[in-house]
C-alpha cells in the first residue's frame, strides 16, 4: 500500500459519522424531551416532583429522536447520491474516466443542492484524496463504508468491478441504474406513508387537547385523579398505555434503515 493510501486510511479512522448530530440538533432534542416531560408531569400528575420520576423518558426520547434525525439525513444524502449517479453515468457514457466523472458531477450537484449539501462535502473529500494520490477505488470504498445503505452497495460493486477489469464500465452503468431505481422506490414508499405518519402525530396530541378542554370547561373534573395514591396508580397506568400506543404507531409507520 502506498504511503498516500496509508495516510488516507489513518484519516478515515478519525472521520466523523456523516449522519452525526450537530450540537444544535442535540440541544433541540434535549429541549424537546424536557418539554414533553413537563407536559406529562402536568397532565398525569400535577406535581413538580414527578419530573424526577419521568426523567428517564428524556434518555429514551433522545435515543429515538437521534435515530429519526440520522434516518432523515441518510435519506437526504441518498437522494443527493442518486442525482450524483445520474451525472456520473452521463459522464461515463461521454467517455470520461471515473475520477473525472465524479469531479465533473460535483459542479452539477452544487447547482442543485448547494455547496453545503452532505454529498458535495463528500465529493470535496474525494477530490482532496485524488490530489494526494489516493485511488478512486479506495475513496469510493471509504465513502460507502461511512455512509452505508445504497451508497455502500455501490461502493462494494464498484470496487469489485474495477478489480476484475473487462467490461467494468458496463457493470458500473447497470449498477447505477439499479441503485437509482432502488433509491427512488424508497422515496416513493416514504411519500405513501407520510399521511399515516401525520395521522399518528395528530392522534398523539388529541388526548392532551381533550384533557385541556375538559379542564377549562369543567374546572376540577380530574381533581380526583391527583394528589392521592389511587390517582397516581391510575395515571401511571394511563401513561404507560399512552407510551405503548405511541410506540406501536411508530413501529407501524417506520421504514427500517440499516446502519443508521
Amino acid at each position: 500500500m502506498q504511503e498516500s493510501e496509508k495516510k488516507h486510511h489513518r484519516e478515515n479512522k478519525k472521520e466523523t459519522d456523516p449522519y452525526e448530530l450537530i450540537l444544535k440538533e442535540k440541544f433541540l432534542c434535549i429541549l424537546e424531551g424536557g418539554l414533553i416531560i413537563t407536559v406529562f408531569s402536568y397532565f398525569f400528575y400535577r406535581n413538580i416532583l414527578s419530573v424526577i420520576f419521568l426523567s428517564p423518558i428524556l434518555y429514551f426520547y433522545y435515543e429515538e429522536k437521534e435515530k429519526k434525525i440520522r434516518s432523515k439525513k441518510k435519506q437526504k444524502m441518498e437522494m443527493e447520491f442518486k442525482d450524483l449517479l445520474c451525472y456520473v453515468r452521463a459522464n461515463l457514457q461521454a467517455g470520461y474516466a471515473m475520477e473525472n466523472c465524479f469531479l465533473e458531477s460535483k459542479k452539477d450537484l452544487i447547482r442543485i443542492h448547494g455547496e453545503d449539501s452532505a454529498m458535495v462535502k463528500e465529493l470535496e473529500k474525494l477530490e482532496a484524496g485524488l490530489k494526494n494520490g489516493v485511488t478512486i477505488e479506495n475513496l469510493i470504498y471509504h465513502l460507502g463504508k461511512r455512509s452505508g445503505g445504497e451508497i455502500r452497495e455501490f461502493s462494494f460493486i464498484y470496487t469489485a468491478a474495477s478489480k476484475m477489469g473487462g467490461r467494468w464500465q458496463e457493470v458500473i452503468s447497470n449498477t447505477v441504474e439499479i441503485i437509482t431505481r432502488k433509491i427512488e422506490l424508497k422515496e416513493e414508499i416514504k411519500l405513501l406513508i407520510y399521511e399515516k405518519e401525520l395521522e399518528h402525530k395528530i392522534m398523539c396530541v388529541i388526548p392532551f387537547v381533550i384533557m385541556l378542554y375538559m379542564d377549562l370547561s369543567s374546572g376540577g373534573y380530574f381533581n380526583s385523579l391527583y394528589g392521592n395514591p389511587f390517582g397516581v396508580i391510575v395515571m401511571t397506568i394511563a401513561l404507560f398505555v399512552y407510551i405503548f400506543a405511541y410506540k406501536i404507531g411508530e413501529r407501524i409507520t417506520a421504514i427500517e434503515d440499516e446502519n443508521v
